[in-house]
């Protein structure tokens, strides 16, 4: 029996596939639907039909705006009556708060993107750490992990102390780009994962030692 999804993730997915007109790889990313589910439900739903007819309209209204005003203004050109420039100052009005919408939907799609984003760079992150520890763990007690392939983990505390670096060098470069309200939690995560790195590493590099950070007022 297949997995049963919520409601309103179906109209979620067929938001971004017929309003947003993303791909159904796009949206499977997006929904974490896989997208032999999404493309049942367009054929269910006729998804394709949907879309092509909202684009049909949404550019029919473009076109509909643009020659409501050219109309208008030629015919204020010619009167100079004061109704039709309340007209014309009306639609340039609303074009521009149509243009301020599709902004702003804009920049909360590319903050909502750049959130998932962090999100999932620090959920791989905390994964590769977890594997490390298991992996260690594991291999001192003389097993392996059925989900982690044994070639695939790292096979003494020198390649567990590499793959560890990196990730901390990747989360280090973070700092930069951090929101201040996560600042603090970024650092813990850090400290503790250059603890252990000095642990794998025999106590070595005095230097992987807490991580601070000092704030200044710019002047």
């Amino acid at each position: 029996m297949g997995r049963e999804h919520e409601p309103g993730t179906v109209w979620e997915a067929q938001d971004l596939y017929c309003i947003d007109r993303l791909s159904f790889d796009a949206v499977a990313k997006k929904t974490g639907v896989a997208a032999s589910t999404l493309k049942r439900w367009a054929d269910r739903m006729d998804w394709r039909g949907k879309r092509e007819r909202i684009a049909e309209t949404e550019s029919a209204l473009r076109v509909d705006r643009v020659l409501a005003r050219s109309q208008v203004l030629k015919k204020l050109l010619e009167t100079g009556e004061s109704q039709d420039a309340y007209a014309v100052a009306a639609l340039e009005r609303l074009a521009l708060l149509q243009e301020e919408n599709e902004l702003r939907r804009a920049e909360r799609e590319k903050d909502r993107r750049l959130r998932k984003a962090e999100k999932e760079r620090e959920w791989k992150e905390r994964r590769a750490l977890a594997e490390l520890r298991l992996s260690g763990a594991r291999q001192n007690a003389g097993v392996t992990s059925p989900a982690v392939k044994p070639q695939d983990l790292p096979r003494n505390d020198e390649e567990r102390a590499a793959l560890l670096e990196d990730v901390i060098n990747r989360r280090l470069s973070d700092l930069l780009s951090c929101p201040p309200e996560n600042i603090l939690r970024l650092m813990k995560d850090l400290n503790e994962s250059r603890r252990l790195l000095t642990e794998l590493r025999g106590g070595e590099n005095a230097d992987n030692g807490a991580v601070t950070v000092a704030w200044s007022d710019g002047q």
